[in-house]
């Protein structure tokens, strides 16, 4: 069949009897997405999208498969998003008093910096209690620990804070300490991940 240029090959072709089924499926051509846009240009255009799931399933275990798996997803981001928040956190502790006169109100400039670097050592115990306790449940590989690696650099972080918290000329750094420990933490996390296997089989 040629269509404005355009050869199809039939496959198939059903009969219905509208009165039955309610519809006429030898109204509706199927077809490739990269020919659809050969036909219509390269548009927006979508009149329909149909999806196609292993016919084993049944529709409750089609929609499963289709939705994200959300306790993973946590399991899994918890730790480094918390990781990359301390590195925003840490970010303000410099500049606090040049925040505040400009009115930003940056959650350093809120709490102060003393009650803002009493929150970096719950920071970092969070995050790797995040990724631990998967560990401790069975969940994850014990290769997973790897994730300690940022810990240096977390207790380094800690320590120029605690003393010099409302210096800025002194902790200008501390954004890259923290760095250093999301930056190590996840290599570490990724690594005793990818380790799992060669866990699981020796």
């Amino acid at each position: 069949m040629n269509y404005i240029r355009i050869n199809f090959n039939i496959i198939n072709c059903n009969s219905y009897n509208i009165k039955t089924s309610g519809d006429d499926e030898e109204r509706i051509i199927y077809m490739p997405i990269s020919t659809a846009q050969q036909i219509y240009g390269n548009n927006d255009f979508v009149d329909q999208v149909n999806l196609t799931y292993n016919p084993k399933l049944d529709y409750n275990e089609a929609r499963g498969a289709a939705s994200i798996p959300w306790g993973t997803a946590w399991m899994l981001g918890a730790g480094p998003a918390l990781a990359t928040t301390l590195v925003l956190f840490c970010s303000h502790f410099h500049q606090a008093e040049e925040d505040a006169a400009h009115g930003k109100c940056s959650p350093v400039v809120r709490l102060g910096t003393a009650r803002a670097a009493a929150l970096v050592p719950w920071f970092v115990a969070l995050t790797l209690a995040l990724e631990w306790v998967p560990v401790l449940h069975g969940d994850w590989p014990p290769t997973v620990l790897l994730s300690a690696l940022g810990l240096p650099a977390g207790v380094q972080l800690m320590r120029l804070l605690q003393r010099h918290h409302d210096r800025p000329e002194l902790i200008s750094g501390s954004k890259f300490l923290a760095l250093r420990f999301q930056g190590w933490n996840g290599l570490g996390l990724s690594a005793g991940l990818a380790l799992a296997r060669v866990w699981t089989v020796g």
